[in-house]
This record gives structure tokens, C-alpha cells and sequence, in this order.
């Protein structure tokens, strides 16, 4: 629904694969004032997942999560906006992965120097917290630029950082190029350990995902997108490129220190 002044709108989503099955609700609603110069928005979003393991039709567990995220876009003048935005969600039930198993003395990997390998165990409990904002100004009447800021944190003692300064450039009126670069930091979860060396080390809670991790990344990308337009101007034809390299430095992870990766990625998409 949107009038010009107040929108409402509603999603579901439904993901399904063999041993994960997902479904998502978000309802959100926004409203202009100040002769249109600034946004209020709200979402809620809730989700319930099911878990499975392959070859194990017995294994099932649960995962419920709700979340809120409020916005403010502020027009500043004619060629500048910012947006703001704070979110919270709470995650309840099973966050662990089925296929993750956590040595426990040894050198830190399953294997011939672990006396014990083990289930992955993480808390049934998790809030997320998370702030940021964007500011774009632009550069005469063909680019624009842009810089984006996320700080997050958890119930589960991780802290990060995301920094993304942004580039576009408008060689026509239907071409856009952006730049992008992208610095990601974050701090480890409190009961994350490269080596456990007992079961009561962390409060029993044991891991191995890297991303529970304190690690860090850099990634730089650039993209393409050209809108092709029929006679009749009402259907539009979209094509995109876009391209990026990228890697993350892990600070504590037994048996990997860093990946380096180079990602490419085609679209086409018809409007009518």
C-alpha cells in the first residue's frame, strides 16, 4: 500500500533443501513528514527453521527468531541524504550446525591427536544488536558518493565493525559503474577457543565455526548495470556485471590463516 505519504508492506519467504527448512514473515510500514524531506520507517521480522541432518531422519531442531530494525532518511539539502538505523533480534533454539564436529585436547582438529571429537555446542540463546548509518552526497549530476557504517554486537561476546566507502559514476542515463570497498573487523565469541582442552573450558559451549572467530577482511568490487528500454517505455530489459576480490586474515583458527577470493557475478532482469 502507498498513498504518497505512508506505505505498508508484508513478505513471506520460504526456503526449502533437504535438511533445512525455512520460513520468514516481515511486515514493515513507513511515512514522510516534513514535506517529504524525512522517512520513518519500522519492520518486523520473525522467522521459525528446522534443522536437519542428511542420512538422520530422525534429527530435528528448531530455531524461532524476531527482530525489530526503526530507520530515519533525512534529506540534508539537494544533493545530500543520510539514513539511520538501529535493529535488535533475539534468536531462540538450536545454532549450532549438524555437520560440525569440535575436537577437545589435541592440537585443536579432530583427528589422530584428539582424544575426544564432539558435536559442535553453542548457546540456544542469542540477541544481535546492531547500528548504523549512510550518508551519499552528490557529485554534480553523474556520480555520487557515499560512505557506510555498521557497528554490531551480541549477547555472545562478538563485536564488529563494517566501514564501506561507495563510488558511482552515470557515463549515460541508463549506465551505472560503482566502486565499492568494503573493511570488515571483528572480535571472537566469549566461549570461542582455538584449542579446548577439557569439556568444562568455555562453560562447556564448544566450536569450531570460524566465524565465531576474530578475524578480518578487505574486499574491493566494481559493478556494471545498463537498462535497456522498449519503444513501448514501459518495459525494460536489465543487464549487470559485477566483480570483486576479497580476503579475510583469521587471528585465531587452527589449520587456516586466510582466504583470498575472486567472485563474478552476471544478472539479467526484465521489468513489464
Amino acid at each position: 500500500y502507498d498513498d504518497g505519504t505512508t506505505r505498508l508492506n508484508g513478505r513471506y519467504r520460504l526456503s526449502y533443501e533437504h535438511d533445512y527448512q525455512s520460513h520468514g514473515l516481515v511486515v514493515g510500514a513507513s511515512r514522510d513528514v516534513a514535506k517529504h524531506n524525512t522517512t520513518l520507517s519500522a519492520n518486523l521480522m520473525t522467522s521459525f527453521d528446522i534443522a536437519g541432518r542428511a542420512g538422520d531422519k530422525a534429527f530435528a531442531q528448531d530455531l524461532y527468531s524476531v527482530g525489530l530494525r526503526l530507520g530515519l532518511s533525512q534529506t540534508l539539502d539537494p544533493w545530500t541524504v543520510i539514513d539511520l538505523s538501529i535493529e535488535a533480534t533475539t534468536l531462540q533454539g538450536y545454532q549450532a550446525s549438524p555437520y560440525r564436529w569440535v575436537a577437545v585436547g589435541g592440537d585443536g582438529t579432530c583427528g589422530h591427536a584428539a582424544p575426544f571429537c564432539v558435536p559442535e555446542n553453542v548457546p540456544d540463546l542469542r540477541v544481535r544488536n546492531a547500528a548504523s548509518a549512510r550518508l551519499r552526497r552528490a557529485l554534480g549530476e553523474h556520480a555520487s558518493l557515499g560512505l557506510d557504517y555498521r557497528y554490531y554486537l551480541d549477547t555472545w561476546g562478538i563485536r564488529s565493525h563494517t566501514v564501506e566507502p561507495v563510488l558511482s559514476w552515470l557515463p549515460g542515463e541508463a549506465t551505472t559503474v560503482t566502486f565499492h570497498y568494503r573493511f570488515y573487523s571483528q572480535g571472537e565469541a566469549s566461549f570461542y577457543r582455538p584449542r579446548y582442552f577439557n569439556f568444562d573450558d568455555a562453560d562447556g559451549y564448544l566450536t569450531r565455526d570460524r566465524k565465531l572467530s576474530a578475524f578480518y577482511g578487505n574486499e574491493f568490487g566494481v559493478a556494471l548495470d545498463h537498462v535497456f528500454s522498449f519503444d513501448d517505455d514501459e518495459r525494460h530489459l536489465d543487464v549487470g556485471f559485477r566483480a570483486s576480490l576479497s580476503q579475510l586474515v583469521y587471528q585465531a583458527y587452527v589449520g587456516l590463516e586466510a582466504v583470498n577470493a575472486v567472485e563474478a557475478t552476471s544478472l539479467v532482469g526484465l521489468d513489464f
